[in-house]
């Protein structure tokens, strides 16, 4: 780390930066979130969300995910050219 604390660093009359993303919770503003997608008639969501609020999501979808039967994606279809 750069003397000044900053997140530059100097090797060998190089200098080099690291940049750090840190994603947080759309719900809650809570750090270490995951990306989560999900679909409803056709239309498709994402949401950064942290364990706590993926439980609470998978808790309120799970009486529709176990009456309900998995649908694979079809596979994408290439252009023609």
């Amino acid at each position: 780390m750069h003397p000044s604390g900053g997140g530059a660093v100097c090797h060998d009359g190089v200098m080099a930066e690291r940049t750090i993303v840190t994603v947080t919770d759309d719900l809650d503003g809570s750090d270490g979130a995951e990306s989560v997608t999900f679909s409803f008639k056709e239309t498709v969501w994402s949401i950064d969300l942290g364990s706590r609020n993926q439980q609470r999501l998978l808790k309120a979808l799970e009486p529709y995910i176990t009456a309900g039967t998995l649908v694979s994606r079809p596979p994408a279809r290439l252009p023609r050219g």
